[in-house]
């Protein structure tokens, strides 16, 4: 859904300072993407932990925390989040189990 109200995503990584936070939109395809492409956005951490997401459509998402060698693997399973048109959510993630 287009608007012209864009909604936004802050929040804290807990347990690490090289995380790079991953948001999807969801469903993982995007009809308008050519050959329904991933529709994601990657996000590395400000000191202390922080991150932020601007300029966003509203709709469903999901969004998780990993270390770079994690990034290769697609970030279906993070945690819902539904934005609707110039709202702010804030979220606290905690790094993906790299035993996983």
């Amino acid at each position: 859904m287009l608007s012209n109200r864009p909604a936004s995503i802050t929040g804290t990584v807990k347990g690490s300072t090289d995380a790079v936070v991953i948001l999807r939109r969801w469903p993982d395809t995007h009809p308008l993407l050519e050959g329904n492409e991933p529709f994601s956005y990657m996000a590395p951490l400000e000191p202390g932990g922080t991150f932020e997401f601007r300029g966003l459509a509203p709709g469903e998402y999901r969004i998780r925390a990993a270390t770079p060698p994690l990034l290769d693997d697609a970030p279906v399973e993070g945690e819902k989040i539904v934005l609707g048109e110039a709202e702010t959510k804030t979220v606290e993630l905690k790094l993906t189990d790299p035993s996983r």
